[in-house]
C-alpha cells in the first residue's frame, strides 16, 4: 500500500508540475527549504520563464527515472509520453496561482521572513526525494507552501513549489 501511495504521489507531482531548462540543485534536504525560500523572496520580479528555470527539467526527470529506478515500468511509460509543452503549461499555472494569492493576501515577496522548513524523506521503488512544507511570515501572518524535490546523484533537485496557504492561528 505504501509503495502504491508513493507512486501515486510522485505521479501527481510529475503530472501537475513544471520543469525548467536550467535546473538548480542543492546538497542537502535542508537546503531545499533555503533555495525555495529564495525563489519566493524574488517572486515579485520573476517572470514565468524564470520561475520555470528554478525547477528540474522534464528531460532530466525522465533520464533519472529511466536510468536509476526499478519496478516502475508503468510510471516510466507515462513519463515518456509526457511532452515538455504540457509541463511548461502546468508550471505556468502554478506561477499564476502564486500571483493570484499574492494579490489575495497582499504579499510583498521581498519582505517575507523565513519561519520554518519541515520535510519527510521518501525512498521507494528506486525513487528518493522529499515532500516538504516551507513556512514564512509576512507582517503578522504566517503562510505555508508545499515543496517536492528528488534526490539524484548526491543532490536534491526541486520539482515544484506550490499551494500557497495561510496558516490558521
Amino acid at each position: 500500500m505504501k509503495k502504491s501511495s508513493f507512486l501515486l504521489i510522485t505521479l501527481f507531482i510529475v503530472t501537475f508540475s513544471g520543469y525548467s531548462q536550467n535546473s538548480k540543485n542543492v546538497a542537502t534536504a535542508d537546503e531545499v527549504g533555503k533555495y525555495s525560500f529564495n525563489v519566493l523572496k524574488n517572486l515579485e520580479n520573476t517572470s514565468k520563464e524564470q520561475f520555470k528555470n528554478n525547477l528540474l527539467t522534464i528531460e532530466e526527470l525522465k533520464e533519472y527515472v529511466n536510468k536509476y529506478s526499478d519496478s516502475l515500468e508503468e510510471f516510466k511509460e507515462e513519463m515518456n509520453k509526457t511532452d515538455n509543452a504540457s509541463y511548461q503549461e502546468r508550471v505556468f499555472k502554478v506561477y499564476n496561482e502564486f500571483k493570484e494569492k499574492e494579490k489575495e493576501f497582499k504579499i510583498v515577496w521581498k519582505d517575507i521572513e523565513y519561519s520554518n522548513f519541515t520535510y519527510d524523506e521518501r525512498e521507494e521503488v528506486g525513487l528518493k526525494g522529499i515532500r516538504a512544507k516551507l513556512f514564512f511570515k509576512y507582517k503578522e501572518n504566517e503562510y505555508v507552501v508545499r515543496i517536492a524535490a528528488i534526490h539524484i546523484k548526491n543532490a536534491y533537485y526541486p520539482l515544484i513549489i506550490r499551494r500557497l496557504r495561510a496558516v490558521s492561528k
